[in-house]
């Protein structure tokens, strides 16, 4: 659509600033915003797990591991539900948890 004219924030999104911002981001830029976002997310697990492999004590290396394992998991369920592998509501109820 082009910058600042998506049509989704308008009417389609709660909340576009917070959990939806890649959908707005790959109507805002295309598919080149989704590679340049993706890709950092690609350059911030590789410069993590560097970090965390290079780390001489135990400690810093399960703590390098587990800060950047956190925000990848959440970013690739985040990513998941913008673009709809997963449910809105809750991925419990996606994985059969009982609530």
């Amino acid at each position: 659509m082009g910058f600042l004219k998506s049509r989704q924030k308008q009417f389609y999104l709660p909340e576009p600033q917070t959990d939806f911002i890649f959908s707005i981001i790959s109507e805002e830029f295309g598919i080149l915003g989704v590679l340049i976002v993706v890709s950092l997310f690609f350059a911030f697990l590789y410069l993590g797990f560097k970090i965390a492999i290079n780390s001489q004590d135990k400690f810093s290396k399960y703590l390098a591991f587990g800060l950047v394992f956190q925000i990848i998991i959440q970013a690739v369920l985040n990513l998941s539900v913008v673009i709809g592998l997963i449910p809105v509501t809750g991925y419990a109820t996606f994985l059969g948890v009982i609530a």
